[in-house]
């Protein structure tokens, strides 16, 4: 999924499952925050503090997404949440991303649990994401493994005309994604959705492809895998309220039914990435969602909001560590992290 995904429908989302604005914009900042927390150097403030970023993304085509250490840490926790299918027969299919997987619902309630404190919106947000990207990612692992590879020729978009505008413009960014990968490793060392490039992060699209090892013809329908989504992300979202109401809107909660249809016209928007943001965002403006307020329709993530560099002049403008949003983020990522890699996969028999 992308920035029209992870941050506005996610803030739509929790807005309408009755969540204050405040409390929401820092849920969606931290969701799309995952994909641009890049920082992995040590971010020194005087002589006996510092912060230990830790990155929850890499550059599509950066180095260290060869790196099988740094995809066990990050792609597979953060990208790339193993299903672990109880009918797999071998050890790489229960690493397959599978849609609101056991594993999945296991990280949401993690979320509704440790919600209270000052990292819980950013907990939550974490989660969010990774939750989402289920519904998108699925079928993939976030490994270099040969079941992500492809048969490129039978990769394509089936309910775009040949002759369209957006038709171009997805075949077009194919293409560029492919360019960027040639003279890299990107092409034989296949990691999580690369064989396929943006085909799983476009809402409206529906596709298909064959898988090079000699599974049968897949294809995928991603208004419906994103409507599901965005359901279990509101049904999350009321959970995590009902249990700690301080985040709560006087408003209330609009049901999933009276949203439903509007989050699938918005879902079915084709378009470029801003197109479909400008979309939710005229949605919000129109109260199509949720009682919109003022701050509702000021609404433009910053990706730099919670870099090291915000982190730094935080600090050395009194802001103590534990009261700043870029560094709740970090202590939210690694508490994640780390249950995930030593709490649930073991507890699942994925590590040891």
């Amino acid at each position: 999924m992308q920035l029209d995904m992870h941050y506005y429908a996610v803030y739509a989302l929790a807005r309408a499952a009755g969540m204050k604005p405040k409390s929401a914009r820092i849920l969606a900042q931290a969701s799309q925050f995952v994909d641009d927390a890049l920082d992995d150097k040590m971010i020194y403030l005087d002589s006996d503090v510092a912060v230990l970023p830790l990155p929850t993304s890499h550059k599509p085509l950066d180095y260290a997404n060869k790196i099988a250490a740094e995809q066990w840490k990050i792609w597979i926790p953060f990208h790339f949440l193993p299903g672990n299918d109880p009918d797999s027969t071998t050890f790489t299919e229960r690493l397959v991303c599978r849609k609101n997987s056991p594993l999945a619902k296991k990280i949401c309630a993690f979320a509704v649990e440790e919600g209270s404190g000052r990292q819980g919106l950013h907990l939550l947000g974490i989660v969010s994401h990774v939750f989402a990207d289920t519904f998108s990612h699925h079928g993939f692992i976030g490994l270099n493994r040969e079941w992500n590879k492809i048969i490129n020729k039978t990769l394509r978009a089936t309910n775009l005309e040949k002759e369209s505008s957006v038709y171009r413009y997805v075949m077009a960014k194919l293409d560029e994604f492919r360019a960027r990968g040639i003279g890299t490793l990107a092409e034989i060392l296949p990691v999580g959705h690369g064989s396929v490039a943006t085909f799983p992060d476009r809402p409206y699209l529906k596709w298909e492809y064959k898988p090079e090892d000699g599974r049968p013809l897949i294809q995928r329908d991603n208004p419906k895998d994103y409507l599901d989504g965005c359901r279990e992300l509101h049904k999350l979202f009321r959970r995590f309220l009902a249990r700690h109401p301080e985040h709560q809107s006087p408003a209330g909660a609009v049901g999933w039914q009276k949203i439903r249809g509007t989050v699938a016209q918005l879902l079915a928007v084709q378009g470029s990435k801003e197109v479909r943001i400008e979309a939710w965002k005229k949605a919000i403006a129109k109260k199509e969602l949720f009682p919109t307020k003022r701050s509702d329709n000021q609404l433009n993530y910053n990706p730099k909001m919670w870099s090291a560099n915000r982190i730094r002049e935080a600090f050395f403008n009194g802001t103590p560590l534990g009261r700043f949003d870029g560094s709740l983020f970090v202590q939210a990522a690694w508490k994640y992290q780390n249950h995930v890699i030593h709490d649930l996969m073991p507890g699942m028999g994925l590590f040891l």
